[in-house]
């Protein structure tokens, strides 16, 4: 018994140590920008919303508007007055930091192989709704301050071997 807490303590252990996941809180758009942030907060950051386009809620998880930054999306709930990000495309966003990383238009699968060699060893090929094309893909875990591991995913989709975008899955 003593041996297979140990064992168990030890697997624990490993998996922290060597845990890719990255802090929710830890993401910055621009270095400014946290992923969820109240409206307002766009304009104290200096970037300019081009459009906001009311949402056909179907359920309570739904937002209530889609707000567009160049072509990155972030969905906003009028009732707590909180935009989130769903989707990172690298026009008008120039930079996305998740925690001691930085990525950008030029991040390269091999710097992301670099930053998360465990999830990020290899690709698979993606299909990305309303595109022709067939991206590749991998993708991390996340995370809250306590360490607790959430079921969300940063998902880096890459064309051409470079960071084409980035989605915040999670599932519904």
């Amino acid at each position: 018994m003593k041996t297979l807490l140990t064992s168990a303590l030890l697997l624990l252990l490993l998996v922290q140590t060597f845990s890719q996941s990255v802090c929710i809180d830890s993401i910055k758009i621009n270095d400014v920008l946290s992923r969820r942030i109240k409206f307002k907060q766009f304009n104290e950051a200096g970037i300019q919303i081009d459009s906001i386009i009311s949402n056909r809620t179907i359920d309570n998880y739904d937002p209530d508007s889609l707000i567009y930054v160049g072509s990155s999306l972030f969905w906003y709930y009028s009732k707590s007055n909180i935009s989130e990000a769903r989707l990172i495309m690298f026009d008008k966003i120039k930079s996305l930091s998740l925690g001691k990383f930085s990525i950008n238009k030029s991040t390269s699968f091999e710097d992301l192989k670099k930053m998360f060699p465990i999830d990020c060893t290899s690709t698979k090929p993606i299909k990305v709704y309303r595109q022709k094309e067939t991206f590749q893909t991998c993708s991390i875990p996340v995370r809250d301050l306590k360490g607790q591991v959430w079921d969300m995913r940063i998902v880096f989709i890459l064309k051409d071997n470079k960071i084409y975008r980035v989605d915040f899955w999670e599932p519904m």
